[in-house]
Parts: structure tokens; sequence; C-alpha cells
């Protein structure tokens, strides 16, 4: 009996050391991530051997207080519903990852500093879908704008008299096949190229525009102005 008691000591002793791994390999861990000078995004993450996992809420913060993202991650995927919403806190897009479809967009005011524009003949015979990108237009375009440069020639030049256009070129793909800023100021202009290969998996994905259901490529050509960072952004 009493080699039997010892054989399941030691047994219980080597659960509970196998035990003590399984909880320091895994570690959660609530995250805080600067997105742009005024976007920082908040997440759980589980932290194994070697790597982070993105795992349940996620949050994004305009100014730390306006809520502009929310959703949920299991295994470092977006699941369920995602609400994306603009500097006001105005809903502006639903998606449904798990479904993988669009439920909502806020049409757009007339006075949109985005434009779409497609080497096609428009009039009321043709029916015509514009691109768009999950997110909605103002989360939904935060990466690309971290690619913007201030040029040398520009330093020292009062913010408010920098016009910068943000262009995407999508393929029918729904893919950024092209990807560039043009800078006006007085007595200057200028275009960076950018490359898309630079760009996230995720980022270079976007769902093309339709021409009679049918996808076709598209440019998307956002007005941004330069706020009080030195950073581009955009309403």
């Amino acid at each position: 009996m009493r080699k039997i008691s010892e054989v399941g000591k030691y047994f219980t002793l080597i659960v509970l050391f196998c035990g003590l791994q399984v909880c320091f390999a895994q570690t959660a861990v609530v995250r805080k991530n600067k997105i742009s000078a005024f976007v920082t995004e908040k997440y759980n993450t589980v932290i194994t051997a070697d790597k982070q996992i993105k795992q349940g809420q996620y949050q994004a913060f305009y100014k730390n207080k306006v809520v502009i993202a929310q959703g949920s991650y299991k295994d470092d995927k977006r699941i369920g519903l995602w609400r994306f919403f603009n500097k006001t806190q105005q809903l502006t897009q639903v998606y449904n990852y798990d479904a993988g479809k669009l439920l909502f967009e806020l049409p757009e005011e007339e006075r949109s500093n985005f434009k779409y524009i497609i080497d096609k003949v428009v009039n009321d015979s043709v029916t015509i879908t514009k691109p768009y990108k999950i997110g909605g237009r103002y989360f939904g375009y935060l990466p690309y704008l971290k690619f913007f440069t201030m040029p040398e020639d520009l330093r020292g030049e009062a913010y408010e008299k920098i016009a910068v256009e943000m262009e995407l070129f999508i393929s029918p793909m729904g893919r950024v096949a092209d990807f560039k800023f043009r800078i006006k100021a007085p007595f200057y202009s200028a275009t960076i190229n950018i490359d898309p290969n630079i760009l996230l998996t995720e980022d270079k994905i976007f769902t093309p525009a339709t021409y009679n259901k049918e996808p076709i490529s598209s440019r998307i050509v956002v007005n941004c102005y330069i706020n009080n960072r030195g950073e581009p952004d955009m309403d």
C-alpha cells in the first residue's frame, strides 16, 4: 500500500507541474497601441511561448474617448459583428465576419471627402456599386495614412496651407494595385508613390466596384488635411 501511495504522490506532483507549465505558457494581457496621433486601440492578448494572439474584445478610441471600432477576436481572427464609427461616434458600418457580409454602411453626404472614379460610361441604364473597405470611411483607412511622410521642402509650412489627396487604385479582384499621395501647397506640388507590397495582407483587400454586377477596377481619392500633429487626417 505504501508503494502505491508513493506512486500516487509522484503522479499528483507531475500533474501539478504540467498544470503550472500551461499557466506559464499562456498569459492574458490587455494591450494598448497607438494607431495614429489621436487613435488608440485596446485589446486582449494571450501570450504563448512564441507569439501574442488577439483574443476577446477589441476597441479603438479617438482621443481616448470616442469609440470608432468595436468587435471581438478569436485566435487572432475577427469574429462576429464589428461596428465602426466616425469621429462623432456616428455608426458608419456594420460587418459580419462570420457570414462575410456587409450589413450596413452609412450613405455618404453630397460633400463627402471621398471620390470614386471608374473608366466606364455612366448613365441611368447601368447599375454601379462603389468599392468599400471593411472598417468604414474613417477607421478602415487609418492604416494607409501612416505611410505619409512630410516632404522636407514643406517643413515649417503652415499646416492649413497643405492639401493632401490619398489615392488607392483597386483592381477587379479587390486588391490595392497602386497607392499614392498628392501634395499641394503654395508654390509646391508633388506626388509620393507607395509600394502596395509593403501593406499588410488585410490592408491590401477591398471589395471592388461593380458595373452591372461585374467587378471592375476603380480609384478611391480621399481629401485629407494635416492635423496639429503634422499627420494627414480626414473627417
